[in-house]
């Protein structure tokens, strides 16, 4: 990939982060692929559970398409999951706990009565 000195127009030499014309001294950062194979754990599209598989990937898609507030917005939805379900398991395992009072079982119903 060749690019030109937009102040000179001459060809600008490739460095390790940045481009830089050697006849003007301007430099430009080199652009990088957020959405790297290094940067994401790629097994997990298929080895975590499928919502959350399913997330990851949308996470992954919206990063390499540069959508970084799609991103975001993604990123907070993982998040979310990631600490509903330990909690959506431990309520049903006291909701199904033998000796557990009526009162704390009520507490813990979910009903539109008011």
């Amino acid at each position: 990939m060749h690019m030109l000195c937009p102040e000179c127009n001459q060809e600008l030499t490739k460095g390790k982060t940045k481009w830089m014309c050697e006849e003007c001294g301007y430099m430009r950062a080199i652009e990088t692929d957020a959405a790297a194979e290094e940067l994401f754990f790629t097994d997990a599209f298929e080895a975590f559970y499928p919502l959350l598989a399913h997330e990851y990937h949308i996470l992954y898609e919206f990063v390499k398409n540069k959508n970084y507030y799609g991103a975001l917005l993604e990123y907070k939805d993982i998040v979310e999951i990631i600490l509903k379900f330990p909690t959506l398991i431990a309520i049903n395992r006291l909701w199904q706990k033998d000796g557990l009072d009526y009162i704390v079982k009520e507490l813990m119903v979910l009903s539109n009565d008011g």
